[in-house]
């Protein structure tokens, strides 16, 4: 620990310190990528996977996936529950939170998504914009992830 009297000192030896540690970190990770490889911000992270996932499957797979979602239907409907009937080519995303992956493949790449979690969806801001822009062309809240909360109850 350093102890300076003036608060001069203190804020030159914080700012010498954050950016010697912000350069062993650049540092740190330096040798993990190659050339080609960009990094990206966590907040690009659904993206990016969804851009992953497009190119190992491929989309023409992904539309012709055919999930089986008795589970999550039934259970929903015997609730009284909104249910998706439509069982071809459903994209399940297990606890898939507030749904951003979901989000990606059902609204920005027209696949069709189920998300599965105990927590309610919350839609960021960006993804509400997006949705406006769509619905005034093509229906934005058809394009929404059907997102499955009713499964968790106190029989879990």
């Amino acid at each position: 620990f350093v102890h300076v009297d003036s608060s001069d000192e203190l804020k030159a030896s914080r700012r010498v310190f954050v950016s010697e540690k912000k350069e062993r970190r650049l540092l740190e990770h330096e040798d993990n990528f190659e050339d080609s490889d960009e990094v990206q911000s966590a907040a690009k992270r659904a993206e990016i996977f969804s851009g992953w996932i497009k190119a190992t499957y491929g989309v023409d797979y992904l539309t012709k996936i055919v999930a089986s979602a008795d589970f999550v239907t039934n259970s929903c409907a015997a609730e009284g529950k909104d249910e998706n009937t439509d069982r071809s080519g459903i994209i399940l995303d297990v606890a898939g939170g507030r749904g951003d992956l979901a989000f990606e493949l059902a609204v920005k790449d027209g696949l069709s998504c189920q998300v599965v979690d105990p927590r309610p969806r919350k839609l960021r801001r960006w993804q509400i914009k997006r949705l406006k822009k769509l619905a005034a062309v093509a229906g934005g809240e058809k394009m929404l992830p059907v997102h499955h909360q009713c499964i968790f109850d106190e029989r879990f």
